[in-house]
């Protein structure tokens, strides 16, 4: 009798102490909830001064968050430092620049011997560069500090390509190049990416595959009205800030372009369940494999760049631009794949469907 009353003593001191334990558990927990979100809110305050142990832990947190303010402040003053002084040189070297460039200009008008006007075509050439560089790189640092900040919004993705092709058909049409546009639609969902730009004849089913090209009037009335020539306008919407897509898609078609010297360049558009992409595929020279992963590296020029002109720098701020809107840049040179394939480039943007 008396073991079973000390047992249920013992038994009832137990549940008394885990009882105990778990209310100051609880309670701990509890506190420890209320400093988090008073630190989350900037609201913490050190209330408690003595020798136990909570106050200490106050004493801690608080200096940890003095630690973390001083050194968000000290960020924040650095972001500005950097912000003003992207915007002075900006404007500090536009005038100069522009100055140059109109003086030349109004010198290359004089009528000058071979020789000095050889001299002011290359100091307006270099002006040029210079004036496209200092631009790339003002937007380059804006973009990288946080200094402007892309604000995608849902838009349609074949209007975006329409306005690419209409922006980049004369350049084209002057180098001699076929530029085409085919823009997504129920009728051509089907069609298959990969056969884009490894073909010397890109434009040879064009009237099946609904495709703009540049030589033939009725074929540029469709980008205003496709429904006048029989296409069948899709909407195809994503998430992207219009502006700075468009000034990184028209970086790869520049280029495009540019390393083509005959044959065609191709814009095309594509649904998929996450993503819409827009590709832009060429006959050009192609980019070896073991480039692939360099050519999204600033002022980096491939070795079939030769003496184009360049810095180096459309790429990089391509994939930054749409990085930074939840897509992705996707590069496919099938130049190495198959030796019976004809040269040339693909680059596949992907921009999403949904905001995240």
């Amino acid at each position: 009798m008396f073991l079973t009353v000390i047992s249920f003593i013992l038994l009832a001191l137990s549940a008394v102490l885990l009882i105990t334990s778990k209310i100051r558990e609880k309670h701990t927990y509890d506190t420890l909830d209320r400093l988090l979100d008073s630190a989350i809110n900037n609201t913490f305050d050190e209330k408690t001064f003595d020798e136990t142990r909570f106050s200490s832990l106050e004493m801690k947190l608080a200096k940890y968050l003095s630690s973390s303010q001083t050194s968000s402040q000290k960020v924040a003053d650095e972001r500005n430092k950097i912000k003003t002084l992207v915007s002075d040189i900006s404007h500090q070297t536009k005038t100069p620049i522009s100055n140059i460039l109109l003086n030349s200009e109004l010198l290359m008008e004089y009528d000058l011997d071979a020789e000095s006007r050889k001299c002011a075509d290359v100091i307006n050439e270099q002006a040029q560069k210079l004036s496209f560089l200092i631009s790339a790189l003002v937007k380059l640092s804006r973009l990288e500090t946080g200094i402007v900040a892309v604000s995608p919004k849902t838009g349609d993705v074949n209007k975006l390509a329409q306005k690419l092709y209409q922006q980049y058909k004369p350049i084209a049409s002057n180098k001699g190049l076929n530029f085409i546009c085919q823009c997504y639609s129920r009728e051509n969902a089907d069609f298959d990416s990969a056969d884009i730009g490894v073909s010397t004849d890109i434009n040879t089913n064009a009237a099946a595959n609904n495709i703009i090209g540049t030589k033939a009037s009725a074929e540029d009335n469709a980008i205003a009205n496709p429904a006048s020539s029989g296409q069948t306008s899709s909407k195809l919407t994503a998430v992207f800030d219009e502006k700075w897509t468009l000034e990184a898609l028209g970086n790869i078609v520049d280029n495009a372009i540019k390393y083509t010297d005959s044959g065609s360049v191709a814009l095309r558009t594509k649904s998929y369940e996450m993503f819409c992409c827009i590709e832009i595929a060429d006959t050009g020279s192609g980019i070896a494999e073991g480039e692939h992963a360099q050519v999204f590296s600033r002022f980096y020029r491939g070795r079939n760049s030769g003496k184009k002109e360049g810095v180096g720098i459309g790429l990089y701020l391509a994939r930054q631009i749409i990085t930074q809107q939840g897509g992705y840049i996707k590069l496919i040179s099938p130049a190495n794949r198959l030796k019976n394939q004809a040269s040339g480039t693909v680059f596949q943007v992907y921009l999403p469907r949904e905001a995240s």
